[in-house]
């Protein structure tokens, strides 16, 4: 999610089907910028990344911080704004907040060996590749190997 972008967008497997997730979805649904996505995680956790969160701050909870502060960074240099509860938890939690942006940040300083122009996607020619469909039957990856047919 911290990827999107009015030049990218992604693609999500919902109930059986591929659905393209924009910018102005992400909007949407949590009312702050995509660059943000990554505050919202340190605070909530990621279940699939296996990143526990504040124990005590639920989504909402996440989202609303993040929405009036931006960043983990301004929550905390705010935090007298905070009610006494979860000013508790973050700074009980202080050392895990700022681990899990470690952990969650995608690195973006890195050379590509290869050219954006050849990173250009195309599912048509992707659903017949032959490696593709090797290596998502190795790897056992059923959900998208029904995508494929």
């Amino acid at each position: 999610m911290q990827l999107l972008s009015s030049q990218s967008k992604i693609y999500k497997y919902s109930q059986g089907e591929i659905i393209a997730f924009t910018e102005q979805d992400f909007w949407q649904k949590y009312n702050f910028s995509p660059n943000n996505y990554i505050d919202y995680l340190c605070l909530l956790g990621d279940q699939v990344d296996n990143i526990q969160g504040v124990n005590g701050i639920g989504a909402k909870t996440a989202q609303q911080l993040i929405q009036s502060f931006g960043t983990i960074e301004k929550i905390y240099q705010n935090d007298q704004q905070l009610s006494p509860k979860i000013q508790e938890l973050l700074t009980k939690n202080q050392a895990l907040v700022f681990q899990n942006k470690q952990l969650i940040t995608l690195k973006n300083d890195l050379a590509l060996p290869v050219s954006w122009e050849q990173c250009d996607f195309n599912w048509d020619q992707w659903k017949v590749n032959p490696n593709l469909i090797e290596f998502c039957q190795k790897s056992d990856f059923k959900s998208i190997l029904k995508l494929l047919q």
